[in-house]
């Protein structure tokens, strides 16, 4: 593999990155508007009642959106470490492809550091941040969808 290529390999490695990092940031966005705002909103509501004519489930909706920030908030941290390790699989990657071509072959083999690439490139990618994100984000929604059921009965 050439210089030139490893160029355009990483060029579209780290695009690629780029617009998965940009999605999965609008859709975790989206999921902390949801839930931060419908509490907000809805507890302005709220200050216009009375505290006798408060219902349970009101209570617990409020605390469902809560939850719901929470997780999501979580959700982007996990996004975050995974986006690192991507960053870091990446890197290993085209510093191996980099040591590889323009070593000799027989340097390539024999180097240390050559092997310690080679191990970290060639083990399976973890992928339980992206889990936990999926996962924390999905239930972000689930509450959501949880307050508002709940808050509905409460004006029942």
């Amino acid at each position: 593999m050439s210089e030139k290529e490893i160029d355009r390999l990483t060029d579209h490695q780290i695009e690629n990155n780029k617009f998965q990092v940009q999605l999965a940031l609008q859709t975790l966005k989206l999921l902390f508007l949801l839930n931060g705002v419908s509490a907000i909103a809805f507890l302005g509501f709220l200050g216009h009642k009375a505290p006798d004519q408060l219902s349970c489930a009101w209570f617990t909706g409020i605390l469902s959106f809560s939850i719901g920030v929470m997780l999501t908030i979580s959700a982007n941290f996990f996004a975050y470490l995974h986006q690192a390790n991507i960053s870091e699989r990446v890197g290993n990657r085209v510093d191996y492809l980099k040591f590889k071509n323009f070593s000799g072959p027989n340097t390539a083999i024999s180097d240390p550091y050559f092997k310690q690439l080679e191990e970290k490139i060639t083990k399976p990618f973890p992928r339980t941040f992206f889990w936990l994100t999926v996962i924390l984000g999905v239930f972000s929604v689930l509450c959501f969808f949880a307050g508002v059921v709940l808050i509905l009965q409460g004006f029942n």
